[in-house]
Formats: C-alpha cells, structure tokens, sequence
C-alpha cells in the first residue's frame, strides 16, 4: 500500500448556497496556506540537509510539514466540493476528509539528493490532472448550485486525482520515499510506523 492515502467521504446532498460561494468562503484558508507553506518551505530546506547527513527526517519538522499538507487537503477538499462542511484552521479535528501520511524510519539519500529531478515527471502529470481537476470542478459546482448534488462517480474520479496531487507533493517535500502512483485508496491506520491521519 502507498504510505499516502487520500479519502473523502461523498456527501450526498450539498449546500447551494454555500457552494454558490464556495471560491469567496475559502480565501481565509488560502491566505492561512500561504502563510504556513512559507515556512514549510524552509522547513523542507532544512530537512533536505538533515537527510542527507543522518539518512531521517527529523520527526518534529516532519510532523510539521505533514500537518500542513494535511491542512491543505481540507482545503482542496472544501475547494474542490469534495466536502461541504468549512474546514478548521488546522489539520487535527473531526472533518470528512481523511489524509495518512505514513513516516518511514528512514530515507535514500540518493533519491533525495536529486529529488528536484525524480519529480519533475510525476509534477507534468500533476499539472495536467490540476486543470482536468479545475473544469470538473466547476461543472461539480454548476450542479450542485442547481441540484444539491453531484454525481458519486464524478467525485471518486476528483479524489483520485486529488490523491495522486498529494502524493506528489509528499514526495517533493521529502514527506515519503515512495514514488507518485495512482494505485487505489485504502485509508486505514497502517502499523509500524508513526504516521499523520485525519
């Protein structure tokens, strides 16, 4: 199983009017991700040289970042109209999105010291399904606007890419060695290792 698993639960009916002003609602938390992907970024810097010097990512800067690539998925979440309810300023609390990051022990120093190179393909395909990702979204919103719902098939397909966007960036940010797939959600708690789970 990939160590990063990306879940959302389908709602199956959804609120017009806060849909219809879906975009306007989440800019407090955009501005909030921005803020904390500022340090999350040097975070990442630092963890870069920790890994290549000790092999680990130190666990409290790893629980940082993976914290906030959990927050972010909340907000993709609500973004998206994977969820409905607005999400909390913060990756921990109840919420019907569930994001596990597994921590491995240890890390190749290999792959992270060229890590910027090993993304770049799964980073092209990243930005193909952000924009396969934005038109369906606002085809999800038209319908929600008019129905309350969207359809269950529609919304899988979006997590799915969702899914693969986190991996992605986990892999980028030294979260997890394992490279992008597309292999099937199983959000469950692993064991044997200290993980994020929301």
């Amino acid at each position: 199983m990939h160590p990063v698993q990306y879940e959302a639960a389908y709602p199956e009916h959804q609120s017009r009017l806060t849909t219809f002003f879906r975009l306007i609602l989440a800019i407090p938390h955009l501005v909030f991700v921005c803020l904390w992907g500022i340090a999350v970024f040097f975070v990442t810097l630092a963890a870069w040289f920790a890994i290549l010097f000790t092999g680990s990512y130190p666990e409290g800067l790893w629980r940082f970042s993976a914290g906030w690539q959990r927050y972010v998925m909340r907000v993709h979440a609500y973004l998206y109209l994977q969820s409905d309810p607005f999400p909390p300023f913060s990756a921990d609390g109840p919420y019907p999105v569930e994001t596990i990051i597994e921590r491995p022990l240890a890390q190749s120093r290999l792959t992270v010291a060229f890590r910027l190179i090993l993304v770049i393909p799964a980073y092209v395909a990243t930005a193909i399904l952000n924009n396969v990702v934005e038109l369906l979204a606002f085809l999800v919103w038209l319908m929600v606007v008019f129905t309350g719902r969207q359809p269950e098939g529609l919304h899988s397909f979006i997590g799915t890419c969702l899914r693969f966007m986190l991996r992605t960036q986990a892999y980028f940010m030294l979260l997890v060695d394992a490279y992008p797939s597309f292999a099937g959600s199983e959000v469950q708690q692993p064991g044997g290792h200290p993980l994020t789970s929301q």
